[in-house]
């Protein structure tokens, strides 16, 4: 009846659809500070979230405020970024010939991501360089890992021991997200394998 009689009555016409979506907010502000409705617009980068899988080339992007430029946060380790020499601080200039001047984050990423086996070029900037630098990359499953170590292995695994000899590691969660726990055991199973390399006198 209330949205009756906004749309009858209201100054001008009014997308019923947002009056749903408002409507769905309020009411999950009376619950408690950990539950949201996610839109439709927002539906697959929560999956992604959670599962923790997207195809894409593998980089997290940040919009500075002090250069107003898209810019590589990091590349993941392993990915077609990572080994086509994508720096963290490079500057996105163009993804496939369409200039990112203003041009908002997310619809960068949903430019980046895609199908894996699709391809996509993207123009960067690297710190302290002044010639563009054209990076043809190809997408693939990206699996972002949730539990990190101190530094990563040349097999791309994390290290997680800070000092052998006094036997302190490192393991850090980033966030949670479905894989979250195996990961954790996983890391759990390297380390305690380390610690008993070195009980053992082995590197």
């Amino acid at each position: 009846d209330s949205l009756d009689q906004i749309e009858k009555n209201y100054v001008t016409k009014i997308d019923r659809r947002v009056l749903f979506e408002a409507a769905l907010n309020g009411m999950m502000e009376k619950l408690d500070p950990y539950s949201n409705y996610i839109g439709p617009e927002e539906i697959s980068r929560f999956n992604a979230q959670v599962e923790q899988e997207f195809g894409g080339i593998g980089i997290q992007i940040e919009l500075p405020e002090t250069t107003n430029r898209l810019t590589v946060m990091t590349p993941l380790p392993g990915t077609p970024a990572y080994r086509a020499g994508v720096l963290a601080g490079d500057q996105i200039i163009e993804i496939d010939g369409k200039p990112t001047d203003g041009m908002k984050i997310n619809d960068a990423v949903g430019m980046l991501k895609g199908a894996p086996g699709g391809s996509v070029t993207i123009t960067v900037l690297h710190e302290g360089s002044s010639e563009p630098q054209k990076i043809p990359l190809v997408r693939e499953i990206i699996h972002v890992a949730t539990v990190l170590g101190d530094h990563l292995l040349p097999d791309g695994h994390w290290n997680f021991m800070l000092d052998k000899e006094k036997k302190i590691a490192l393991i850090r969660i980033s966030s949670f997200s479905r894989n979250t726990t195996k990961e954790l055991k996983d890391a759990s199973a390297r380390l305690e394998s380390a610690l008993s390399r070195c009980r053992r006198g082995l590197s």
